[in-house]
């Protein structure tokens, strides 16, 4: 049986949402009494985790879960995703006049290094930027400065982000 589905008569079920009454009559919550007791037929299970019970999807790994940990403790303290895509942009930032357009452009260009940067495939990746710098610079003295920057950005994510490149 799925969660909180028992057998109501011939071929019905019927769905027992976590915050009704439990079905062994305890008086509790289903999700504070039997909600662990059930057999998951579709591969969920039921984690613990800082304090609280949830269901987690069929396939989702224990490393997977303590990466989402870590990701809303940061969170909470201020050091989710938008803070790291400002740590990791901190150099086109500070290099910057510090003009709307300047910040902007700095910002484009994190995005763009960011985005290069997470792509798995290195031909791939060379290729991308090398269209980029096609279509931003005239001259291959300015791509080959925007490759060799890219390359030091891409350095950059893979030392600040190395989560995100294991297993390449």
């Amino acid at each position: 049986m799925g969660e909180g589905m028992e057998n109501v008569g011939l071929g019905e079920r019927k769905k027992v949402g976590r915050n009704d009454p439990c079905l062994c009559g305890s008086g509790k919550k289903y999700k504070r009494c039997c909600i662990d007791s059930v057999e998951w037929l579709d591969g969920r299970r039921v984690v613990e985790r800082n304090g609280e019970r949830m269901v987690v999807s069929p396939g989702v790994t224990d490393a997977e879960l303590a990466s989402a940990d870590a990701f809303f403790a940061a969170k909470a303290v201020g050091r989710g995703p938008a803070a790291g895509m400002a740590d990791f942009a901190a150099p086109l930032l500070d290099a910057s006049d510090g003009s709307a357009e300047q910040v902007q452009r700095a910002l484009d260009m994190a995005m763009a290094f960011w985005n290069l940067a997470i792509i798995e495939d290195d031909a791939q990746r060379t290729r991308v930027l090398s269209d980029i710098a096609t279509k931003l610079f005239d001259t291959e003295d300015e791509r080959a400065r925007f490759r060799s920057l890219a390359a030091e950005m891409i350095e950059r994510h893979r030392t600040m982000f190395p989560e995100m490149h294991e297993g390449r």
